[in-house]
Order: C-alpha cells, then structure tokens, then sequence
C-alpha cells in the first residue's frame, strides 16, 4: 500500500513538473516572438541612456580644471569616486 500511495505522488510530481516545464518553454518562445517583432518595427530596448545636466557639466568642467577638488565635486553630486569618473567619461564623450 505504502508503494502504491509513493509511486502515485511521484507520477503527480513528474506531471506537474513537465506541465510547468512546457509553460516555461511557452512563455520563452512568445517572449523571444514579441523581441524579435518589436526589432524589426525600430523599437529600442533596454534602459534609455541618461545625458549629463548643464549643472553637471559645469562641476566636472571645474573638477578638471582643477577649480574644485574631487571631493567637493563627490560631495555636490553625493556621489561615489566610481560614478563620478563614469559621469566624467559620459560628459567628455559628449
């Protein structure tokens, strides 16, 4: 009896677990569907780059003019030494 009621949890284990497998692959598919047609209608994907404000770039432009010190220009921004510098190579790229 005991083998009976095991053997009848691991079929519903095993169905529930391929059932759940097949509306991941599902949900994937559509998923890959919908970027695919969204690509080829021109849409943009992902997070939309930021632009440094005037503001900012008139710290940084101050910062490498040696105007300010970095740790007056971290502290107007409340920003860390890492997010500065990447501000910094945004605003020269610019």
């Amino acid at each position: 009896m005991i083998l009976i009621t095991w053997f009848t949890r691991d079929i519903l284990l095993l169905i529930g677990a391929f059932q759940a497998e097949n509306e991941y692959l599902k949900i994937k598919s559509r998923q890959a569907q919908g970027i695919a047609v969204a690509k080829v209608n021109g849409k943009k994907l992902g997070r939309p780059k930021s632009t440094p404000s005037e503001k900012e770039i008139e710290i940084i432009m101050q910062y490498q003019s040696k105007e300010i010190t970095l740790d007056t220009a971290l502290n107007l921004f409340n920003l860390k030494k890492s997010a500065f510098y990447n501000l910094c190579k945004a605003v020269k790229k610019i």
